[in-house]
């Protein structure tokens, strides 16, 4: 405590004045709080420093969604073709190379399709559309509720999410979403499973996107995605980047050992340097083609299926 007189202060520099009384000599000013008012300032700024940096990191921290699943909505009875043209398409965000995120682009590349396995789709819960999947959809006239968007992980607290999704014109029966292992990179990955009514028969179909940061997690994943396709009822359909290119020992060594066929080498389409994949089993490959595009970072692969005839 510092005592102040009118005429002759002796106060300390720094001090909170919390009251004063009248004494003998004049009016006495007393300091009961001290400290320095700059130190606690800067105590304050640092703290919320402090706190602001750590929302930071855990809001842009990575986190998986876990697994989900459904069964089919109430909807109208669609067309069923003798053949279906089915594609696979990582539309990068709807992010050109041209810098420019423009979802109608992609929209229009698929427009007609009857099947299609997205990769790196993005989603917000604050937003509306709330994810990229649904506004495909919407743009390229698909069954809002046969089409899907399987988030892999989220982050800022749910509000930004990202993974893959399927548009297609056909009932959707069921779905599953399965995540894919998660040891050596920070991304998240998943697949996603769904029974679609198809021309003939019900079809297994499988959308997945496996990761190319971290070779040992790409080569779990890759047999995951492979095991579970190889698993699935015939006939059934594997849409996927996944970051591996034909030639790849694990990829041929599956194609000999089981009854899996690559779509898109089958209809004519040569190159070694794609990551895309259209795999069938239980199909037969009418057609297929290479659209390379703008609108994305990969190519759009389309192939026209059909079920076999019985000999």
């Amino acid at each position: 405590m510092c005592q102040v007189s009118i005429g002759d202060c002796t106060a300390s520099p720094v001090g909170v004045v919390t009251g004063a009384t009248t004494g003998k000599g004049g009016i006495v000013v007393l300091f009961t709080i001290g400290g320095n008012m700059r130190f606690c300032r800067l105590a304050i700024s640092i703290g919320l420093i402090a706190l602001l940096a750590a929302i930071l990191l855990l809001g842009d921290r990575r986190m998986p969604t876990g697994p989900d699943g459904g069964g089919a909505g109430q909807h109208a009875a669609h067309d069923r073709p003798d053949t279906i043209h089915v594609a696979t398409f990582n539309i990068h965000g709807c992010k050109g190379t041209d810098g420019i995120r423009d979802p109608v682009r992609i929209a229009e590349l698929i427009e007609g399709l009857d099947l299609v396995g997205v990769n790196e789709v993005h989603g917000a819960v604050w937003d509306e559309p709330r994810n990229q999947a649904a506004h495909l959809a919407e743009l390229a006239h698909f069954p809002p509720e046969d089409c899907l968007f399987a988030p892999a992980e989220t982050r800022w607290f749910g509000a930004k999410r990202f993974g893959n999704g399927l548009l297609t014109r056909q009932p959707l029966l069921s779905w599953q979403r399965i995540p894919l292992p998660r040891r050596y990179d920070h991304s998240c990955r998943n697949m996603l499973v769904a029974r679609i009514a198809a021309p003939q028969e019900t079809v297994q179909v499988l959308v997945s996107h496996i990761t190319r940061s971290s070779d040992r997690e790409r080569e779990i994943q890759l047999n995951a995605v492979l095991d579970l396709f190889a698993s699935l009822a015939v006939p059934a359909i594997l849409l996927a980047d996944l970051n591996t290119p034909p030639g790849d020992p694990r990829m041929n060594r599956f194609l000999a050992e089981t009854d899996a066929v690559d779509a898109i080498a089958a209809g004519g389409v040569s190159g070694s340097e794609r990551v895309d994949w259209i795999l069938v089993r239980g199909l037969q490959c009418l057609d297929a083609r290479r659209i390379d595009t703008v609108a994305s970072d990969h190519p759009l692969f389309v192939a026209e299926l059909t079920v076999p005839s019985a000999p």
